[in-house]
């Protein structure tokens, strides 16, 4: 065969190659673009299903169910009996000492004046300057005075600590009696503690986002404390409400 012959067999074959080796390129990268896209929707799937699930589990039953404990022990407060018999505010206290060990991620259990008289489950000294009427719980409860309201996160006056609380307003019970406020205080540590539980073995991180985008909660998979997420892409998630939206870092 001459030189001749031999460089256009070795072309063909070469052509022949590119012809069966280009579209099984095209055709694996395909594949792999297409898998890859697959399980990505699963896990957008996997990871908003148990946003749901903590939003229906958690955040809707339990906090329906704190606010229901709340209206039925605020009802059982006779202001009147409250000012007037230390041997009932006594016995607010014992019964409220029986719910909180029944629920021991309730910090503080407690009935707070207009006058600012402050009675706490357990037993708490208010610091110096302590005002009842300027704290956030009584404040957002008077705002809403017929149905539980909770507060946005506020540092506990002695300790620092953050805490939401579900409050409902006390009418007064007589003409010239200060009205109250009957409250429930939870720790900003409890629902971190939850979130942890929920997304333990699970390649997700999860936030509480407040209206206004501020982190209020989140869980840390290495327990660093230390969350990098751009504002804006908090800000974005917030508009969105429902869906995933990648974090680009």
């Amino acid at each position: 065969m001459t030189m001749f012959m031999r460089h256009i067999r070795s072309q063909v074959i070469a052509i022949f190659l590119l012809i069966i080796l280009v579209p099984l390129g095209l055709l694996g990268t395909l594949s792999y673009l297409k898998s890859r896209q697959i399980v990505e929707n699963q896990l957008k799937e996997d990871n908003l299903r148990l946003v749901k699930e903590v939003n229906q589990i958690y955040m809707e039953q339990y906090l329906s169910r704190l606010e229901q404990d709340v209206a039925l022990l605020a009802r059982k407060v006779n202001l009147e009996r409250f000012y007037e018999d230390a041997a009932y505010k006594e016995m607010l206290f014992q019964e409220w000492q029986v719910y909180r060990d029944v629920n021991p991620h309730i910090d503080y259990v407690y009935v707070g004046t207009e006058n600012n008289e402050l009675w706490v489950n357990p037993r708490y000294s208010s610091p110096p300057g302590y005002r009842c009427v300027e704290r956030p719980w009584y404040l957002a409860a008077v705002k809403d005075k017929d149905r539980v309201v909770w507060t946005e996160p506020y540092r506990e006056a002695t300790t620092g600590v953050l805490h939401v609380s579900a409050a409902k307003y006390i009418y007064p019970p007589k003409e010239g009696m200060p009205a109250g406020v009957f409250v429930i205080d939870i720790s900003l540590y409890e629902l971190t503690n939850v979130l942890n539980k929920l997304v333990q073995e699970k390649n997700v991180e999860m936030l509480l986002l407040n209206p206004q985008g501020e982190t209020l909660v989140y869980s840390a998979a290495d327990d660093s404390g230390v969350l990098d997420i751009d504002q804006s892409w908090m800000q974005g998630l917030v508009i969105q409400e429902v869906g995933c939206r990648p974090i680009l870092n």
